[in-house]
């Protein structure tokens, strides 16, 4: 068995149960599993505004990556790390965004502004998180990365992404049927991984990851243990070393049980 140091949760659908909650055996894990000195992270493709629930207090989790690792965050939301978009990459994202009806939305530390579509984004987001804080509509102006570089954006309505092609140093992450993460090309939840490990000293074999869709892939791939929920897509069950129950049958207690963690 080997030794795990660190143990990274993605929330939605993994967490998280299908409601959004996280049930109470799931939490008691969690504050055993800190009650045996692991590091606990997040690792989401939610932004720093969203990743912060009720539950996650009395210092339950050491750890922030948000936006699938394009800003880092310890426990105190200290920043730790952030990528940054250029202004003439982001502009053209704007232009093609705007040419197809494409939703487009980019993240920065004060908050999420919306670039084209803002009532289908708002949308979006009460349908996913039922909360729209810190969301604010920059259809008319667009021009908030002037004062400040972008870390993540999204975008909805996308359907051929090779109109993307021209865009250097972006990458993209699937989330569902036509909407997609943007970030700086190269970063996701691993490297985010890769940084706090350096930061603790904890070799990358000692951690262990939970996940279930697309933007969980690396760090499900190249952790020491990754591991996916049974509602999990095909791609992350394929390189995960166990498959846990699902999100709703408290997968996370079944896997830290097995590996004999608590």
């Amino acid at each position: 068995m080997r030794s795990i140091k660190l143990i990274v949760f993605d929330m939605d659908k993994t967490l998280l149960n299908d409601d959004g909650k996280i049930s109470d055996k799931t939490l008691s894990t969690l504050r055993n599993l800190k009650k045996c000195g692991y590091k606990l992270a997040i690792a989401s493709g939610r932004n720093h505004f969203l990743v912060k629930i009720d539950e996650f207090n009395e210092d339950l989790i050491d750890y922030y990556i948000c936006s699938n690792g394009s800003i880092i965050f310890d426990n105190e939301f200290n920043l730790i790390f952030k990528a940054s978009i250029s202004n003439e990459t982001l502009e053209k994202i704007v232009n093609i965004c705007v040419n197809n009806n494409i939703s487009l939305l980019f993240n920065f530390l004060d908050g999420s502004y919306v670039y084209n579509n803002y009532k289908r984004i708002e949308d979006m987001i009460l349908h996913w998180v039922g909360g729209i804080e810190n969301l604010h509509d920059e259809t008319i102006f667009k021009k908030h990365h002037k004062t400040e570089n972008a870390f993540s954006g999204m975008i909805e309505n996308a359907y051929d992404m090779e109109i993307f092609n021209s865009v250097p140093n972006i990458g993209y992450d699937l989330i569902f049927e036509d909407k997609y993460d943007i970030f700086v090309k190269g970063i996701n939840k691993l490297t985010g991984i890769e940084k706090i490990c350096e930061i603790i000293n904890v070799p990358l074999n000692e951690v262990m990851a939970f996940g279930d869709n697309h933007n969980d892939y690396e760090m499900i791939k190249n952790v020491g243990v990754g591991i996916s929920m049974r509602n999990g897509i095909d791609k992350i069950k394929s390189v995960a070393k166990y498959i846990t129950s699902s999100n709703n049958e408290d997968g996370i207690t079944e896997a830290v049980k097995l590996y004999n963690l608590i």
